[in-house]
């Protein structure tokens, strides 16, 4: 029928899926193609972004409390300054030696040489603790840490966007080609581009 034969989409279909050597490609295919996309580009960006454990506020007296604040701690040493800083915690002791100054974080995001509790990597950052003084914070934290919560933050939403539209754009050119391609062997050698 002539007017069949005039639409662009039935061309597009007749040359995509009728030929001698075209490889025969329907909407679904298409359809199934974006879908595998999306999903290895969500799960790619997964794999690679981990949730980021993060200190609520509301929690600076139970830090402060697990500390040491207001006591002296074994081996003489007192708390000189502390500082909650988004997803670590400062700390900073006066001992007879000079200044002892440590670090807590979540425990999955402390190197394998740091003090370990069920809620906190121990870390030391500067100067030469008295023996006693890691043993001795660590049993401090460890008494009051079960009040303490961590919240974890996914702050990677805008990358699973550019995942997303990475991850079709790529399937999206690689379509475009296997038409192309398609479309190229359908015609008879030696034929115009035109002629049907």
């Amino acid at each position: 029928m002539q007017l069949a034969r005039s639409r662009p989409i039935g061309r597009w279909h007749r040359n995509v899926g009728v030929g001698r050597n075209a490889r025969a490609f329907s909407a679904p295919h298409v359809w199934v193609l974006l879908f595998a996309a999306v999903v290895v580009a969500v799960a790619a960006n997964d794999a690679a972004a981990a949730d980021e454990m993060v200190i609520p506020p509301g929690q600076e007296e139970l830090i402060a409390g697990m500390l040491g604040r207001g006591e002296t701690l074994l081996a003489q040493c007192t708390l000189a300054a502390g500082q909650v800083q988004y997803s670590t915690i400062k700390a900073t002791y006066a001992c007879p030696g000079g200044e002892v100054s440590f670090e807590l974080r979540s425990p999955d995001d402390g190197p394998a040489s740091a003090t370990r509790t069920a809620r906190f990597a121990i870390i030391l950052t500067g100067g030469s603790p008295p023996p006693g003084l890691v043993d001795a914070l660590a049993a401090r934290i460890r008494s009051r840490e079960t009040a303490f919560e961590w919240q974890a933050l996914r702050p990677r939403q805008f990358a699973v966007s550019w995942a997303l539209i990475e991850g079709v754009g790529i399937i999206g050119l690689a379509i475009v080609g296997w038409v192309l391609a398609g479309r190229s062997s359908d015609r008879p050698s030696g034929s115009p581009q035109g002629s049907q």
